[in-house]
């Protein structure tokens, strides 16, 4: 199995997210981004993501970050995935 760093979306419900704050819930549900690390089957086809957005935080030396940093960066160079239809591609209306 082999991974990397993705930039991901999806909807996000305020609905579903505040059941318990009326004030919150009102609010329209949007569109968010986040790079997470996606896991690839022998094929290359993406069959899964960590669960929370990648952060940089823990990291015991310098060029373990800048090691980090330039992963991130080349998520950005990728096609975004669609988290509510994945492993397809996200596609900006």
């Amino acid at each position: 199995m082999s991974w990397n760093f993705r930039v991901c979306t999806h909807m996000f419900s305020y609905k579903r997210a505040f059941v318990n704050n009326k004030k919150l819930a009102e609010n329209e549900d949007e569109r968010i981004f986040a790079i997470h690390s996606v896991y690839y089957d022998k094929e290359g086809v993406p069959n899964g993501t960590s669960k929370h957005p990648e952060n940089l935080g823990g990291y015991t030396s310098i060029e373990d970050v800048k090691s980090v940093v330039d992963k991130l960066q080349e998520a950005l160079k990728k096609p975004i995935l669609d988290l509510d239809n994945f492993p397809n591609e996200w596609k900006d209306e």
